[in-house]
């Protein structure tokens, strides 16, 4: 089980990094494209991506997938969002 995680989370990496879904979101939650609603966007997008990311380490852990936090590659890409 660990391993397909392993991979799961690789795949979920490019997804949440990438500019075709990100960059809606942005705009979106920001209300728009001007620097400031984008500035606002991002922030709101990172801080989304983090609870999503806290809260299916924790789910993994209550599930018996102890060390999951240490081993996914998820944690490291918030790190390189500065969470």
């Amino acid at each position: 089980m660990q391993a397909y995680l392993d991979g799961a989370e690789h795949c979920l990496v490019g997804l949440l990094g990438s500019p075709e879904c990100v960059e809606p979101l942005i705009i979106l939650s920001g209300g728009g494209t001007a620097p400031e609603q984008v500035e606002v966007g991002s922030q709101r997008v990172t801080r989304l991506q983090a609870g999503i990311v806290a809260e299916y380490l924790e789910r993994c852990e209550r599930a018996g997938l102890r060390g999951r936090s240490e081993r996914s590659r998820l944690p490291h890409y918030l790190q390189q969002l500065g969470l």
